[in-house]
């Protein structure tokens, strides 16, 4: 599921917002040339599912989703997007394959933003070098390794410590910024130890789910 707490999510014919004045500067939505490479977006494509239609994700509460894991929280929109008939029998609403990705690319780079805030809170917890710019993890990462953190950004929600993305997950994500800064395979190894660690899913059995395993033939092999 795509979070983006705080943020309202749109619907398919609304125009991107260039400022949300509720939020500080910096969760503002990414605006940019920013490019979502192929392989992430047909990651996401076929662990997401595309949904035509509203649907009742468990995982996200009193939200509803559609798409590719699209969350919308606005009550006011899900009528359009519900399935229903006309007066001829067809079936109507809901949201075409392009429109979904269009969500879809608008919620990656999303993520991308909360990824990397939720680095730098990691490597600056108390905000110290933020003021003087920040401590440039995220800004030295090779792409791939952004894209691999913006996942979590993407698909973890806040746990009951009101920890979400990668800030839930400090030790995988330490342990992954390493490798790429470093290139020694311990740092790799600790990654993927940590990444199967914390395999569990709702019924509590620890065991790779689909997500899971096409993550790490994606981001980690």
């Amino acid at each position: 599921m795509a979070y983006y707490d705080g943020v309202p999510l749109l619907s398919v014919d609304e125009k991107e917002p260039t400022e949300v004045k509720s939020l500080p500067p910096q969760q503002q939505p990414f605006h940019g040339a920013l490019a979502v490479p192929d392989y992430v977006l047909d990651f996401t494509k076929e662990v997401e599912g595309y949904r035509q239609y509203l649907y009742d994700p468990p995982e996200a509460g009193t939200d509803r989703a559609i798409g590719y894991g699209h969350t919308m929280k606005d009550p006011a929109n899900w009528a359009v997007y519900e399935k229903r008939t006309d007066d001829t029998g067809k079936e109507i609403g809901g949201i075409s394959k392009e429109e979904a990705e269009t969500l879809l690319r608008q919620d990656l780079k999303a993520a991308y933003k909360r990824a990397s805030i939720g680095v730098e809170k990691i490597y600056d917890p108390k905000g110290l070098k933020t003021k003087t710019g920040g401590t440039k993890t995220w800004e030295n990462l090779p792409e791939h390794y952004k894209w691999a953190l913006t996942d979590y950004a993407f698909n973890v929600k806040k746990n009951k410590k009101g920890k979400g993305g990668v800030e839930a997950y400090p030790k995988f994500t330490k342990a992954l910024i390493s490798y790429a800064q470093t290139g020694q395979q311990a740092d790799l190894d600790k990654a993927r130890a940590e990444y199967k660690r914390n395999y569990t899913p709702d019924d509590g059995i620890r065991m790779p789910l689909p997500r899971n395993k096409e993550y790490y033939k994606t981001f980690l092999q």
